[in-house]
């Protein structure tokens, strides 16, 4: 079991997360914070006690219409870390696909697709790469949006990117796999 030989705080966490202008030149940070009770797995999932810190921010291109979820958690061990993202792949492993409803959202995840890590990932462990759907039936935002959700384990740390946007504007699984080689070369340059 391994432990994190780095103290992060959740304000350098913060400053490892992408700027605005890596979803696109209009882009703007709709929210951000480092409230650990805001994380949660894949369709409720469990996670392990050992989050110690996290920051997460959602980006928001309203030209594209698209949206950029990060999310980067440190844990205690490194086992933490992978079993999070263990946990998430039997979420949808475990019929092809599963899902929840908040907010008048209901998020579907499917699909297990192969990737790698991206190479800045120092010891790189578990991976997920699914498609994801979301439905609203907000009366401000009704209709259907989709993309990607990737998430992976660089030590005691996971990062996850879920990207998303309206049917056509090309979030797809290489568009989602650009941006989470951004986050963790970032968060590589930035925390180690």
């Amino acid at each position: 079991m391994v432990t994190n030989p780095v103290t992060v705080t959740p304000a350098q966490l913060t400053q490892a997360l992408l700027p605005a202008q890596a979803l696109g030149t209009t882009a703007t940070v709709n929210s951000q914070g480092t409230d650990l009770s805001q994380i949660m797995g894949i369709c409720g999932t469990p996670l392990p006690s050992g989050a110690q810190f996290t920051a997460f921010e959602l980006l928001q291109d309203s030209q594209t219409s698209q949206n950029l979820l990060e999310i980067i958690v440190d844990w205690s061990t490194a086992a933490d870390a992978a079993t999070v993202i263990a946990n998430n792949r039997t979420a949808v492993d475990q019929s092809g696909s599963c899902s929840y409803t908040s907010n008048n959202e209901t998020t579907k995840y499917e699909g297990d697709y192969s990737a790698s890590p991206p190479s800045s990932c120092s010891n790189p462990g578990k991976y997920l790469d699914t498609q994801v759907f979301v439905t609203s039936s907000s009366l401000f935002s009704p209709g259907l949006i989709s993309g990607f959700n990737v998430e992976v384990q660089c030590g005691t740390f996971t990062i996850a990117i879920q990207a998303v946007g309206a049917p056509g504007e090309g979030v797809d699984q290489g568009t989602a796999d650009g941006y989470l080689s951004n986050a963790v070369g970032r968060f590589a340059t930035t925390v180690r």
